[in-house]
């Protein structure tokens, strides 16, 4: 996941461009891995990075875009209409802190999303707080469907959290950092090797 939103972790154009090109030309992988790009806006003129975002999609180079804006269906459907004629790969994320939170995934799913990220909520802060989402709340996120799961997530939770929510995907990010920003090797490596488990 590249992130265009104002955080420690804020790329660009050419940071995503040639990671692309490095992963599409690596010999040791049998297939490029997806590459998301992470925006919370949903207006273009209002947010250049969300263009710059959606520019790269449109050139094929990432594959969707993870939508963590409030906007809620709208603003996927904002998403939608900056894909151009043939349209992004797109999916929203949404942040649960409260059992009323989830009635944003509950609309999702009712009208047609097939899956959501579920992160965790903290006022102000659209994603990487290192929070987990509370339990309660991810065994009802579960039960509405395919769980993709974030926050909080760190080599040391993430196989007792697959065993018990089975989540189809998980999104990592300040739990794989020595400074926030700074993705660390080792961690990053132990991270894969319990998910693998």
């Amino acid at each position: 996941g590249f992130v265009f939103a104002e955080s420690p972790r804020k790329t660009n154009r050419q940071t995503v461009v040639e990671t692309s090109r490095l992963l599409s030309s690596s010999e040791s992988l049998r297939r490029r891995p997806l590459l998301v790009a992470v925006v919370t806006g949903c207006d273009q003129e209002a947010d250049p990075a969300l263009a710059e975002a959606l520019g790269l999609a449109r050139e094929g180079i990432v594959d969707a875009i993870q939508y963590h804006g409030g906007a809620g269906l709208l603003g996927l459907e904002r998403v939608d209409e900056g894909g151009g004629p043939f349209g992004v790969g797109r999916y929203a994320a949404v942040r649960l802190g409260e059992a009323s939170d989830l009635e944003l995934l509950a609309s999702l799913r009712t009208h047609g999303e097939p899956r959501a990220l579920v992160d965790a909520r903290v006022p102000g802060v659209p994603g990487g707080t290192g929070r987990q989402v509370p339990a309660d709340l991810v065994e009802k996120a579960r039960g509405l469907g395919g769980l993709w799961l974030a926050g909080g997530l760190t080599p040391s939770n993430v196989a007792s959290l697959a065993e018990s929510f089975e989540p189809e995907l998980v999104d990592v990010s300040s739990g794989v950092e020595s400074s926030p920003g700074v993705k660390d090797e080792a961690l990053l490596r132990e991270f894969f090797m319990e998910v693998a488990r």
